[in-house]
């Protein structure tokens, strides 16, 4: 048995438990190895908790986050609470996962870790899946994962002997050793029906509390399948579709598993909610959404949410999720300029097809949210304005802007870099925070655009007329912006 320390460093998010690590903490006890997380999420590292933007931006209604516990406590130095806590547990190994965002707090902490310790050191997500070779290249990463991590993980903490991996052939892992790297091939992807159930014991209590119309529940994060066909230029898919997995990384769990599993984790961690990710909860076939239907609405019936394309969404599917119990939808619109949609961020629909998928979901009762970006490269006043244009003609139950950030190793992330819209400097040092922009554009800056997101509710619900007191008030803190 070997003891694991898995990580989740940098996050901003209060009451996520990441699905990836859920599954690699039960994966790995199931081999019969200990595992610990280390969670700075409630620690201060010096950036905002999402919620905390929120409430800045008013885009919500407003919760008890401090009453429930759902703040920083910034009396914790965080970097000796990481060095105590390995003092406790005495880890073989440390797993680290990261987005990109969350990457430099990772290495910060994991080169305490090397230097201290001397610990093994394995990291994974979508960083080091994109951009490998900048990973391994760190001193304090022994290996990292490309691509799926559950076998690939439990192989190598199973081949450590001390401080040392005993085999270099792992498929999806980039192993170091003797000043040489070992790029292994990648293995066939997972069965999900083949994983155990996921692990939500590791989690602090804080991390099932999550907010949701004014209320905050206890809820559970999981997924109906792993993948996406798409290639959206901002997304990690755009890359791992065409140059990972190149026949396509989907994989449905049955509609049986599905069920079982989420009447497990209900039952299990006294559950009253889910967030089910999900990049298109329709692209399962109809006759098995009306199967997973059908057992949800039997086995378990929590109300969730979860995420559609605009060309999935067909009245029949709906009326399925709302069978389940779904409250909400969440439907990407992005950008209100249909040509840019399309050739810029590879997302092929006219606004009246998004606009029918809305209505769709709104008729069978189930709240619809559009989600759109804003300072997108390239992106005018006048386009931002389409998109605002586009949400006031279609009425979703609610408009979520945020600002584009050029997430490196994504083919968007790069055109800004390669545009001298972004700096690659900047990126790395740079939070995504969906209420500023990062970018450089000398016909729209980054505090214009961060005026009109301030502003952006108020052109949403309020009479053209309004519109120049409202642009006046974009650059300055007078107007108190109201839920």
């Amino acid at each position: 048995m070997k003891k694991v320390v898995l990580t989740n460093i940098g996050c901003s998010s209060a009451g996520a438990k990441p699905i990836a690590t859920s599954i690699l903490s039960a994966v790995l006890k199931k081999r019969g190895h200990s595992v610990s997380l280390f969670d700075t999420t409630f620690m201060d590292l010096g950036f905002m908790l999402d919620g905390e933007i929120s409430d800045r931006l008013k885009m919500f209604k407003p919760v008890d986050w401090k009453g429930r516990g759902l703040v920083r406590d910034k009396n914790v130095d965080a970097k000796e609470e990481f060095i105590r806590f390995l003092d406790r547990e005495k880890p073989d190994v440390i797993a680290a996962s990261a987005f990109s965002d969350m990457y430099r707090h990772t290495m910060e902490f994991l080169r305490i870790a090397k230097e201290r310790y001397g610990i093994p050191v394995i990291i994974g997500g979508i960083h080091a899946t994109l951009l490998p070779d900048e990973v391994i290249a760190e001193d304090c990463v022994d290996a990292l994962c490309v691509g799926e991590g559950e076998d690939a993980l439990v192989e190598y903490v199973d081949s450590l002997d001390g401080k040392k991996a005993t085999r270099t052939d792992i498929k999806n892992l980039w192993i170091k050793r003797d000043g040489s790297v070992y790029k292994n091939s990648l293995r066939e992807l997972k069965e999900l029906d083949s994983l155990p159930f996921m692990d939500y014991s590791i989690y602090d209590e804080r991390q099932f509390l999550r907010p949701f119309e004014g209320r905050i529940l206890r809820s559970g994060d999981y997924q109906d399948k792993r993948g996406c066909p798409r290639r959206c230029t901002y997304c990690a898919y755009a890359v791992i579709n065409k140059d990972i997995y190149p026949g396509g990384r989907i994989k449905f769990y049955s509609a049986e598993r599905f069920a079982e599993e989420a009447k497990y984790l209900k039952q299990a961690f006294d559950l009253e909610f889910f967030k089910i990710f999900s990049e298109d909860i329709f692209l399962r076939p109809e006759d098995d959404l009306a199967r997973m239907s059908e057992l949800y609405s039997k086995k378990v019936g929590l109300p969730f949410t979860t995420s559609a394309h605009p060309l999935s969404v067909t009245e029949k599917k709906a009326g399925l999720l709302k069978k389940m119990n779904c409250v909400s939808v969440s439907v990407a619109l992005e950008c209100g300029n249909a040509q840019y949609r399309e050739n810029m961020l590879g997302r092929k629909y006219t606004n009246g097809q998004f606009a029918r998928s809305i209505k769709i979901l709104q008729e069978a009762g189930i709240r619809a949210v559009s989600l759109n970006m804003i300072g997108l490269p390239g992106e005018t006043r006048k386009m931002i304005f389409e998109t605002i244009e586009v949400n006031r003609k279609v009425k979703p139950d609610f408009a979520d802007f945020g600002c584009f950030f050029p997430f490196r190793g994504t083919p968007l992330g790069d055109t800004a870099v390669r545009d001298g819209l972004a700096y690659p400097g900047e990126i790395k040092r740079s939070r995504s925070d969906h209420g500023k922009s990062i970018l450089h554009m000398p016909h729209l800056g980054a505090e214009e655009i961060n005026g009109i997101m301030k502003m952006h509710h108020f052109y949403l619900r309020y009479p053209k007329a309004l519109w120049p007191f409202f642009r006046l008030r974009e650059r300055d803190n007078f107007f108190k912006v109201k839920a």
